[in-house]
Formats: C-alpha cells, structure tokens, sequence
C-alpha cells in the first residue's frame, strides 16, 4: 500500500486507538529524554504541521526506504525516518541484540518528539517494535 492510501486509511477510522494517530499520546513513554535523537532521520520538517509520522523500515532495511515519503505524502505532515543500529549511516554501531533493546532505544530517541499528534507506520519487524513502543508504559 503506497504512503498515502495507508494514512488515509488510518486517518479515516475515527475511534480506532490503533488506527487513530490522534489517539497516540505518551507523556510517560520514558523517564528520560535522550536530546540527541540518533536514530531519527528527519525527511521533512515543518512548523505548521498537522502530525508527525514516524516510520521504521523492515528488519534488515534502512531509512532510506522511505526517501520517497515527502513527496507522496500531504505536505502538512511532518517525516521521521527511525535508523536502528548497524544500519546506512550508522554501520559502524553494533547492531541492537533483540526487539527490546531496539523498543528501548527508539522510545529513549522519540520521547520528546511525541508530546503532540503523531503517528507510526512499520512493515514488518518495524510495525512489531513500534506497536511495542506504543503500549510501553
């Protein structure tokens, strides 16, 4: 499904607090904020946007599998990428050793970026770690 078809499905289904990215609200997601957001790749932002889309490739993949993201998508919607280690542009990082320890590390990452709207879209193992980071307390 191309980027676009996929959030308006999500935006669509009013009520859903799976599939509604309005509903997605974490002031505790994490007791730290780590200020330095390593693995968020910034693809487009923007200062009058409507949510913010974080997406996280599958397993194997690197953020540049959604570098053709900003153009498909409205332009009032802000894009991260999510890079895990080992990965493109952080190679030289030892890859994380389990779903947990990458759900640690991206939840550490995106703490303070999801204080307002947002969203996640993850194919495959991506959607696995960011439904777990979503139902992290």
């Amino acid at each position: 499904m191309s980027p676009v078809g996929w959030l308006t499905r999500v935006m669509s289904q009013k009520g859903n607090a799976v599939a509604d990215p309005f509903a997605y609200t974490f002031p505790t997601l994490v007791s730290t904020m780590n200020s330095t957001c390593r693995s968020t790749l910034i693809l487009r932002k923007i200062a009058n946007r409507r949510l913010r889309l974080f997406s996280l490739p599958f397993a194997g993949a690197g953020a540049s599998a959604f570098r053709a993201w900003p153009a498909a998508l409205p332009t009032d919607i802000e894009i991260y990428a999510l890079q895990p280690t080992g990965r493109e542009n952080r190679i030289a990082e030892p890859p994380l050793g389990s779903l947990m320890d990458l759900v640690r590390a991206l939840a550490d990452d995106i703490s303070h970026l999801v204080l307002e709207p947002f969203a996640f879209f993850g194919n495959s193992m991506g959607n696995k770690a960011l439904r777990t980071v979503r139902r992290r307390p």
